[in-house]
């Protein structure tokens, strides 16, 4: 997808920076047409009220912008190849949460409003809630067969993040 606008390096860095913005906004909005808005998982979406599951490419990359962090693009292979989980929650804060599988577990992996700000602890602790009354579906979403063409291996930032995940000192 092209612009075909121009840059004038000649304006003020806040000038590009603006342009900058308008124009990264603009392909994204470009792109989400060409976005597949197959479901990912066989699953009733429902059962996870009031969290959101994000279950389709669209929805992925709709989540990413409007949050404006990188769940599509450092998260979408993981997802589609059910090693990660995502979801959408409005309330009690805007935010996205991401789930991952360590030893046939789902385990928390991080919890972001817009622009990657940290969300309360309460919100925190409410998915942690989420995460455990609702252990043995995610795990049955971890579990459902990727279909053979969708499968690919991780990108090794992907492989290297996971094995940090599992041998994270974090306290949460």
């Amino acid at each position: 997808i092209k612009l075909n606008e121009v840059v004038d390096f000649s304006w003020s860095p806040k000038r590009i920076e603006a342009e900058h913005k308008r124009q990264t906004k603009e392909l994204m909005s470009r792109e989400i047409d060409s976005k597949k808005n197959d479901p990912i998982y066989d699953v009733d979406e429902s059962k996870f009220f009031p969290f959101t599951l994000l279950n389709t490419e669209k929805d992925i990359f709709a989540e990413g912008s409007l949050m404006h962090h990188c769940l599509y693009t450092n998260y979408y292979h993981s997802i589609k190849n059910h090693n990660y989980i995502a979801f959408h929650l409005n309330k009690p804060e805007d935010c996205t949460l991401g789930i991952t599988c360590i030893n046939g577990k789902p385990k928390f992996n991080q919890m972001f409003r817009k622009y990657d700000q940290p969300v309360q602890d309460s919100t925190r602790q409410y998915a942690f809630d989420f995460i455990e009354k609702n252990e043995d579906a995610l795990i049955s979403l971890f579990e459902q067969e990727v279909p053979k063409e969708e499968k690919r291996e991780p990108l090794y930032l992907e492989q290297n993040f996971i094995q940090e995940l599992i041998h994270d000192d974090l306290p949460y």
